[in-house]
């Protein structure tokens, strides 16, 4: 049975498409922060701004 459903399986183009541009979002998310990443107390400054409302 998986075999049939796998033989006959037609993926939907406008989903990989999503897929490919949820892909290159993260990848130049993820840059642009290469060159200088945050520190784990930027980090918590973060959280600690954001938990006091700020």
């Amino acid at each position: 049975m998986m075999r049939k459903i796998q033989n006959n399986y037609q993926p939907d183009p406008h989903k990989q498409s999503l897929a490919r541009e949820f892909i290159q979002l993260c990848k130049e998310t993820q840059a642009l922060h290469a060159d200088s990443p945050l520190t784990e107390a930027e980090i918590a400054e973060e959280i600690d701004a954001y938990r006091s409302g700020e």
